[in-house]
């Protein structure tokens, strides 16, 4: 999914098409301006993407060796 994304302690944030907060405004229609990261946010094609940028690694659990 195309957007914004920002790795919050490990987890992956996402607004589609704005991050608005006291300190700046990023806008869809602006994005190819930004110089990012703009305070931890990106823009990325897809959350794929996001998480190879921002270092985000999926948890794999095992289920064959657990006692689940």
């Amino acid at each position: 999914m195309q957007g914004f994304y920002k790795n919050d302690n490990g987890s992956l944030l996402w607004s589609a098409d704005k991050v608005i907060n006291d300190n700046f405004e990023l806008l869809i229609d602006q994005k190819d301006i930004y110089s990012y990261p703009v305070e931890g946010w990106i823009w990325a094609d897809t959350t794929e993407e996001a998480k190879s940028i921002l270092g985000i690694i999926d948890e794999v659990i095992d289920r064959d060796n657990s006692d689940i």
